[in-house]
Formats: structure tokens, sequence, C-alpha cells
């Protein structure tokens, strides 16, 4: 016993020195390494923030120096057709207010050349504005921007945009455009993390222009009596002596610099850079919000304690992962950051490009927005150099100096513009775009055009969709040759085929006439009649199978299959065929999975048109190969089985063997080969191995024969869902037909004969119903138990079969609980599902095969 207690004392010491000692000294050396990795993402942070500020301010620089030239550029433009379009106070006024609507100022302004103030509700009366400074400049024939502080008409704080107008080389006055200081405020407005920054935009002497708020909103504002003057800001005690210096030398330099803010609740910084406006001297400065740093802060300070509460639960392996992942987090946001705000820096205005074309001067001004480092371009000759020198397609060249031509640009046609696309390189991604390029008239005197604007829009899209469309048009126009002509195909391939079981047909049925009496002669024709007909049976259901196959109409629906018993199956087809003519037949298999799932209708299709076509064109005493390998799969949980049906028959010629798969494709005719064929069971095969993602291939040469290899990957089936198949009944006949009463509904007369007689051969009593309507009545007027069973046709008049089926299931009688039977032309496996899925209780192909009508109704007697 204490030995024991000394061995536990070692243990628990050693558990204390190796494994819990060792955990402590590692969590506490992360714990600590976790705090310098806090102050290192603080620090982090405020340098990421710093870049943050200066792309976004860069990025509102950007914005409004596009503004500020897109409003000048706007106002000169106008200010050139008001002056040709005024001639009193009335239709100025309505000018104003078209321009206001239609452009992005608050307000518009035309001032006479006296002074006078004509706005859109008229001239404002004792208003003179000669003594404004921008009214001076105007009036010399400049254009620029000025900072009304108060104006007259309103009392408010604007910015305006001027320019003069001139009517007959005249300055009749000039035309001014106002931004309220609120307008301006909401170009202004920027948040980071969901916090506003302060914005503002300042003057040469430190007077703020406006700002992203107002002074009762603005926590940078704070301690400032006047609510336009920045110096007393400066001043106060948010900024020491070195960031005052910082800012003064910016605003000295025309420069931009990072400026650091002491506010009550921390430190924060600033950025100041100017606006390249040429025609002011303004500064916009934007302050980081200190509450979205502290947001940063608070992000990292959580999630450390999150990851510091972790360490002590979990191991130091997974607290390192834990420390990876979060560092992998805050890249993670830094990027989108990062990335949010090149996004913004890069979003401009949509590129437009217009010339003002006059053409009695012979001079051109460009009024685009942004011109591109465009050449300066003065006279239409020298514009139609600039735009010839971008064309590539040299083709276009003669084409564009006509479409410059003055006499083609003066000549006035109502109906039409001028207009044409070119094929031009963009020098930005060096891609071929297509531009279309449209002059409109804008003065014209009687027929001939004076002026006008030339205007180019980027149609690249448009013209590549018209192009994709006449490529379309064009496949579609092949398809529709091809399938013309595989139509032609199809009628001469098959025109002599269908002809000669007919003629079979329609000759045995002649003989069988003429020799009544000579019973032995009558049961050969009948034979071959039998066999003429069903050639034209199968070749009538080769047709339709390859119909539904093209229109997408096949599924394939897989069940559990043995492979073993589909082998037995499919060859005991052939077995009498094989006898007949002395073939060799051998059959040899090496599987491992005998149950997997698959469509075994269409499987037995597959094979039984490729053993067919071995039997039919291999010669007496021939050998046909039946071989099937499950070989290596790489998909797990399915087997992959190889299937190769070899002959010594005729073969094919190494022309014909690429066209195997063509539908209606037969190297010989059936006359020329005396064996039957259609020219669709290899186009099928193919088909349908391809629904199956299978590979079929062959290999052939004349005189020696045909090889096909087919490669398909059955899902193996699992033990509990193999399912015994139940043993056939031996004895068919166990159901005795004698005074069983049957209701056919059929409306064609040549049908109903042939079921009665089969029927009434077989022991049933027939009763006959023309269409589903009457079979309804007749069921209803019976007794109970009258009818054992109803074969119903489905397609006929006055009401159709399965709504007939619906409507005497939905009789709440006793009487009509009697098993139907579909019995229809619509012998397609989908067609038997629909049957089975609308709740008929068997189904029935026609034409009628005895056997298999009578197995049919014995089963469903015996439910």
């Amino acid at each position: 016993m204490k030995k024991q207690l000394m061995n536990n004392k070692k243990d628990f010491k050693n558990f204390i020195i190796f494994k819990i000692l060792p955990l402590i000294i590692t969590m506490a050396s992360l714990i600590a390494a976790f705090f310098m990795f806090t102050l290192r993402n603080k620090s982090s942070i405020t340098t990421r923030n710093k870049e943050y500020l200066k792309e976004s301010t860069t990025s509102l620089q950007q914005r409004l120096n596009v503004k500020f030239e897109s409003s000048l550029h706007n106002i000169s433009s106008i200010a050139y057709l008001f002056g040709e379009s005024i001639s009193s106070v009335e239709e100025s006024k309505s000018l104003i207010k078209d321009i206001e609507n239609q452009t992005e100022f608050d307000y518009v302004r035309f001032i006479t050349k006296e002074g006078d103030d004509i706005t859109s509700e008229g001239e404002a009366p004792n208003v003179n504005l000669s003594d404004r400074d921008y009214f001076i400049d105007g009036m010399k024939g400049n254009k620029g921007i000025t900072l009304v502080e108060k104006s007259r008409v309103n009392g408010q704080r604007q910015i305006g945009f001027y320019a003069p107008v001139y009517s007959s080389l005249n300055i009749e006055g000039i035309l001014i455009g106002f931004y309220l200081e609120s307008s301006l405020s909401s170009d202004l407005y920027n948040t980071f993390y969901g916090k506003q920054s302060s914005v503002f935009i300042i003057d040469s002497n430190k007077k703020i222009v406006t700002s992203s708020m107002n002074k009762e909103s603005s926590s940078i504002l704070e301690g400032s009596e006047d609510k336009y003057s920045f110096n007393s800001i400066l001043n106060s005690y948010y900024f020491n002596d070195k960031n005052k210096d910082i800012f003064e030398s910016s605003i000295a330099n025309k420069g931009e610099e990072l400026f650091q803010i002491n506010t009550k609740k921390g430190k924060t910084y600033g950025y100041i850079t100017r606006l390249s406006f040429e025609f002011i001297d303004w500064y916009i400065v934007q302050t980081y919000p200190y509450e979205a740093t502290q947001i940063l802060f608070s992000i990292a300070t959580d999630s450390g304690l999150s990851l510091e509460v972790a360490i002590l639960v979990i191991t130091a392996f997974y607290v390192t992962y834990i420390v990876f992942m979060q560092v992998l987090k805050n890249k993670r946001i830094a990027q989108e950051n990062r990335i949010a705000t090149y996004v913004t820096s890069a979003a401009r205005d949509i590129f437009k490009t217009m010339f003002f074309v006059d053409l009695e001067q012979d001079r051109c001004e460009d009024l685009s927005i942004n011109k591109h480092n465009r050449q300066k371009i003065g006279t239409l000759n020298e514009l139609k150099e600039y735009v010839i020198s971008e064309v590539i397609n040299e083709k276009q060249i003669s084409d564009v100096m006509q479409f410059f031509h003055p006499s083609n640009l003066k000549n006035y046609d109502p109906s039409k513009l001028t207009n044409m696309v070119i094929e031009v390189i963009n020098r930005t991604s060096k891609e071929e775009n297509y531009l279309s390029m449209t002059f409109v008239p804008t003065e014209v005197e009687g027929s001939i055009v004076k002026c006008g604007l030339l205007v180019f829009n980027d149609v690249t899209d448009q013209k590549k969709k018209e192009l994709q469309a006449n490529i379309e048009l064009e496949d579609a126009y092949n398809k529709s040759q091809s399938a013309s002509k595989a139509k032609t195909s199809f009628l001469f391939n098959m025109s002599h085929d269908i002809r000669t079981p007919m003629n079979a047909i329609l000759g045995f049925a002649d003989l069988i006439e003429k020799h009544l009496d000579d019973k032995d002669k009558c049961k050969m024709y009948l034979q071959k009649l039998k066999s003429s007909s069903s050639f034209l049976l199968s070749l009538i259901n080769n047709v339709l199978d390859m119909a539904r196959i093209e229109s997408g109409q096949t599924e394939i629906v897989e069940s559990v299959w043995n492979v073993n018993n589909f082998v037995s199956d499919l060859v005991s087809v052939f077995e009498s065929s094989i006898k007949e003519k002395n073939l060799k037949f051998i059959k040899f298999m090496d599987i491992k999975h005998e149950n997997v799932y698959c469509d075994a209708t269409r499987l037995r299709q597959i094979y039984l048109n490729i053993i067919s076509n071995a039997v039919k064109y291999t010669p007496n005493g021939g050998e046909i190969k039946l071989i099937i390998k499950e070989i290596e799969c790489d998909k797990e949980g399915y087997a992959r089985f190889q299937t190769v049906v070899s002959d010594t028959g005729i073969g094919m010629s190494k022309e014909f063997l690429p066209h195997i798969f063509e539908e209606f494709s037969r190297e010989k005719t059936t006359t020329e080969s005396r064996v039957v064929g259609t020219g669709l069971g290899m186009p099928i095969v193919k088909t349908l191995v391809t629904l199956m993602h299978g590979t079929i291939e062959v290999e052939s040469e004349q005189g020696v024969g045909t090889k096909f290899t087919v490669t398909l990957d059955h899902r193996i089936a699992r033990k509990e869902e193999i399912k015994v198949e139940e043993e056939e009944i031996k004895d068919k006949d166990i159901v005795s037909y004698k005074g069983k009463r049957i209701l056919l509904a059929e409306d064609n007369e040549l049908n109903t004969e042939i079921a009665v007689t089969i029927l009434e051969e077989a022991g049933f009593i027939v009763e006959h119903a023309e269409n589903g309507q009457v079979c309804v009545d007749m069921i209803k007027n019976a007794k109970i138990g009258y009818y054992d069973l109803v074969l119903m046709d489905i397609q006929m008049p006055v009401m159709d079969g399965y709504k007939a089926k619906e409507t005497i299931r939905a009789i709440n009688n006793p009487r009509c609980d009697i098993p139907i039977i579909a019995m229809t032309a619509n012998a397609f496996d989908e067609d038997k599902r629909k049957a089975y899925v609308i709740g008929m209780d068997g189904h029935i192909a026609k034409p009628i095969n005895i056997p298999q009508l009578l197995e049919t109704i014995s089963k469903v007697l015996k439910k």
C-alpha cells in the first residue's frame, strides 16, 4: 500500500512536471504573445486608417474635379446655345426652366448685360447684380466658378458656374448655374465603418466653402465661433504647432499632407489636398472619425478576449491555430476595405464623346466631359483625320471620308440621320471596338445644315450580338439544309424497304384468297405474310424510336439487373436463328458484380441490335463471339462492363465505316445484301449508349468480319437492394376463360373484330363499347360482378380511355371496382409506365400478340 501511494505521488508529480507545467508555460507564452500581437494590430490599424483616409480623400478630390469640370462644360455649352434662342424675358424664363429640369443645378439664372436677374420665375424685381465679381468677369468673355456668401435672392450660401452668353458675337449677359451648400454637402458625405467623417472644402485663405455636416453635428467644429472660418479650428487646442505648420505648408505649397488632430475623445487624423480645377484655388480637407478607429480597436480587443478564453480551455496547438485564423480574418477585413476603396476611387462617369460642328465657319468644339488626352481639334478636317487615325478597318476609311464630306453633312434630310458604324481600337484595353458615329443637325435653314452635333457611342456589345446572331442564323440554315437532306435521304433509302413488305403482305393476301382450298399453301403464305408484317412493324418501331430519341423524350429508368440472367435471356432469342444458319456462338463472361443498376429495356435494345446484325450478316457456318468483362473502374461504387460482339460476317468497307452511326445509312440496300434492314439500328444504339454515358467502338473489314466494343458503367446494387425474381408460373392455363365476361372499349371496327374473335376463341364472352362514354354507361347500368374485366383503348372519340378510367373509378359503387387493362398502339415503355401511373391494371400493345394478351389477362384475373 505504501509503495502504491509513493508511485501515485510520483505519477502525479510527473503529470504536473511533464504535462501541466509545459501547458501552463505554453499558455502563458501564447497569452503574452497575443498581447504583443494586439499592440502591433492596433499600430497596423492606425497605419491602414491613414492609408484609407488618404485614398478616400483623393477619391473625393477626383469626383469633385469631374463634377466641377462637368458643370462648367455644361453651363458653357448651354450658354453657347442660349444666346441664339432668347428674344424675350418670357422665353428666357421658359429656357431656364428647361435647363433646371435637364441638369443637376439646383437653379439657373440669366443676368442680362444691364445686371438684371432673370430666373425660371421671371425677372427678379429690384435686384441688380452688375456689381458682382462673377458678372464683371463673365461680361469680359470669361467663364469660371464663384462662391456666393449670401445670395440677394434667397439669402443662402451657394457655388455658381458661369459663362458668357453670345448673340451675333456680342455678349448679352451671363448664364450661371448654382449648387446650394446643402447639395454639395451630400456630395461630400463619406463614412468609415458606418461612422461619418468630417469633410470641408476651403479656399486659400482657409475660409470654409462648404462641408459635409453642419456645425451642430460636426465634432471637428466644436469650439469654433465662425461657422465658415477654418482659422478658428486651427487656433483651437485640437491642433498643436507641428500640425498647424503641416497644414499651413500644404496650402502654401499647394500640395497634400496628412496631419494629426487631438480631439476630446482621443487622437485621430486629417488629410488635405488641393482640387486640381484650374478656375479655383480650393482645398479638400477630410478627417478620420475617431469612433471608426475605436470600432476596429474594439473588434481586435473583443477577438483577443475570446481568443484568451479559448486558450484556457483547449490545447496549445489549437490556440496557435485560433491565433492564425484571427490573423487571416484581419487580413481579409483589410483586403475587403482596400478593395472597397479602390472600387470607389475607380468609379466615374460614363464616357461620352461629342463635338459641336459649325459648318459655316468650319469650326469644331469638343464638348466631351473626358477628352482622354485627345489632340486639339479645331476644324472639320482635323476631326476627320482624328477619326481616320482611330479606324482599324482600312475598307472603312473611304466611307469615313465620304461621311465627313461637307456636302453630305450640309444636305438636310429629315427622314434620316447621317450615321455609320466604324471599327476602332480601344487604346486602353487594346481590343477592337465598334463606335456609332451620328451627325445630328441643330441649326437648319431651308435644306442646308449650318450647325450640328457629332456624337460617338460605343455599340460594341450590340454589334457583337448582331454578328453572333448572323452566325447562329447561318448555323440554323445549315442545320435546316442538313435536316432536309436527311429527310430526302430517308425517303430515298426507305421507299424500297417500305414497299417490299407491303408488296409481300398484299401479294400473299391475294394468293391466300386464290388458294383457299390448298391448306398447305395457305399456311405457307400466312407464315410469309406474318414475317413481312413483323419486318414492317420493326421498321415503324425503329423510325418512331429514333424520332423520340431526337426529340429528347427518351428517359433512362434504372432498376436492379442480373447480368447472368440477362445474357441467358439475350442468347435464347437467337437460338433458332443460330441453329438454322449453323453458326458457332461463343459466350465468355468474367465479372465480379452480377447485380447492378441499369435500364434493362434500353440495354436489351442495344445488344439485340448488335447481335441481330451479327447473326444477319454472318454467312452459314460462321462464328459469333459475345465476351463480357468487368474492367477497372475509377468511379467509386460502380462496375465498368466491357462487352465485345464480334463476327466473321461480310464486314464493311473503310469508306462506309465512319458513317455507320448516321441515320438511314446502309452500305448496301436490302436487295443488294439480301438482308433486311432499316439503317436506324446503329444510330439508335449509338444514341442510347451516349445517354447512358458510355462509349461504343467499331472495327470492320470486308470479307473478314465486324467487332463492336461497348463500355458502360453501372452502379453496384447492395445486397438489401437485390430482389429475388419470382418464379414464373409454369402452368399459364390455371385460369379458366370460359364464361368470363369482357367489356371491350374500341372505336375501330377492324380492331374490334380481331379482338372479339381472339377473345371468343379463348372462351371469353365479349361485349363491345364504341367509345369511352358508352363504356362508362354500360358499367353503370350493369349488375355487380357482371363484367370480369375491361379492355380499354386509349385514343377514342367522345371520351378517351384515360378519362373513362378516371370516371369509372370515381363512381362510388362496388360494380366500378373492376380490373381495367389499357390496350393501345402507344407501345413505348414511357406509355406503359404512364398507364400504370394513371391506375390501369395492365398494358397491352397493338398489334395484338395473342399469347401476351392472354397471359396479361390471366395475371390480372388471378389478382
